[in-house]
């Protein structure tokens, strides 16, 4: 984006690897290997991450390990934090998870966050998720979701003109709002929402249906969005 744009970005991908710290792999390991690829972390969003933060300008945070060993979309003292294994570890390891892994994480998202709000920018972030095409033996009709917190009535308007482009541009995909989850969910964005108003904040996730063709169409993908964004805040 311009610099006289009033919008400023930043780029995560919470479960971007499916690399395991070696302080838990003795523990990890067998689970890991049992787990399905959408357990361990979201293929194709790294590619797409990384482009969208070289086009746009934008701070990039990707996560470096697999969810099953912490998960950075999720919240300290949340069920859903560590898996199976993990949870049952020693309280030592998992706090070292967390201090190791977890807080520089988020840290770095937040620290992104403040130094464009203290440049008088509007921070959004784009959180950039995928999802696997067949959840317990359902299919899940999607092809891309668009996650937002309706009650910001910022993040509503850009998701919806997101939305618009995103299916203007593919129409034979299915692009939905607040599927398959919902954008006010306990997640990163939910965590920045806390912290800052949404006059200065709007966090956007993306969820890709893993049955894509990443290699063939995240470019596309990408200056879809990108295109979509320039419009919105020039």
């Amino acid at each position: 984006m311009g610099s006289r744009s009033l919008y400023g970005f930043v780029v995560t991908a919470e479960h971007a690897s499916d690399a395991i710290p070696s302080s838990c792999s003795d523990i990890l390991q067998r689970e890991f290997d049992a787990s399905d690829v959408h357990q361990r972390f979201d293929p194709g969003t790294k590619s797409i991450a990384e482009s969208l933060a070289v086009k746009l300008e934008a701070t990039l945070c990707l996560g470096k390990f697999t969810r099953l060993a912490i998960d950075l979309n999720r919240s300290i003292g949340g069920p859903d934090l560590f898996s199976k294994s993990l949870f049952r570890a020693d309280e030592e390891l998992k706090a070292s998870l967390i201090q190791n892994h977890f807080l520089p994480f988020r840290k770095e998202a937040k620290e992104a966050v403040e130094a464009l709000i203290q440049n008088k920018k509007i921070a959004t972030h784009l959180s950039i998720h995928s999802f696997t095409p067949v959840l317990n033996g359902v299919v899940r009709n999607l092809d891309i979701g668009v996650l937002y917190d309706d009650e910001s009535s910022g993040e509503t308007k850009l998701a919806n003109h997101l939305i618009q482009c995103l299916s203007a541009d593919f129409p034979k995909l299915k692009v939905a709002a607040n599927k398959p989850y919902l954008g006010k969910s306990d997640g990163h964005t939910t965590a920045l929402r806390r912290i800052f108003p949404d006059t200065n904040y709007l966090g956007i996730e993306f969820e890709f249906n893993q049955a894509l063709d990443f290699q063939r169409d995240s470019e596309a993908l990408v200056d879809s969005i990108l295109t979509s964004l320039r419009f919105y805040t020039a």
